[in-house]
């Protein structure tokens, strides 16, 4: 028996088949056993460093994985202000968005009263959500 090593991937089936050749044959010869343990000692080695890589590549996607996250998550809150501070204004606006402007009778004073007061809310919530961290 001619017992060359041989560049080959390492799998846990070839690793426990030459772990089987080892136990289970006792007719190999002395310099072909030596050759055999060496070579279930490099497949043993070569899958802790893969296991090793696997863990360390693992660690890698999760980090980078949880950065976009946050980031998407930053994104997120920010919307919602923009949400937050535009909808008392969208609501005032469409109440009387179609009864304040009107070509020919058009109160100026009720409108800058209800401008003013959107305006007011909007400041009141930027500041209220700045206070809170969330702008």
């Amino acid at each position: 028996m001619d017992f060359r090593y041989e560049q080959s991937f390492c799998t846990d089936n070839s690793l426990e088949a030459y772990e089987r050749l080892i136990h289970d044959a006792p007719h190999i010869p002395r310099g072909g056993r030596s050759l055999v343990e060496d070579i279930v000692d490099r497949f043993d080695r070569a899958r802790t460093l893969a296991d090793t890589e696997k863990d360390y590549l693992q660690g890698v996607i999760e980090f980078y994985r949880t950065r976009t996250e946050t980031k998407l998550t930053v994104a997120t809150e920010r919307l919602a202000v923009i949400v937050a501070v535009t909808l008392p204004i969208t609501a005032l606006a469409s109440v009387y968005g179609m009864n304040i402007i009107v070509k020919e009778q058009t109160d100026f004073a009720h409108l800058a009263v209800v401008l003013a007061i959107m305006a007011t809310i909007s400041v009141l919530l930027l500041w209220w959500a700045k206070r809170r961290g969330w702008w």
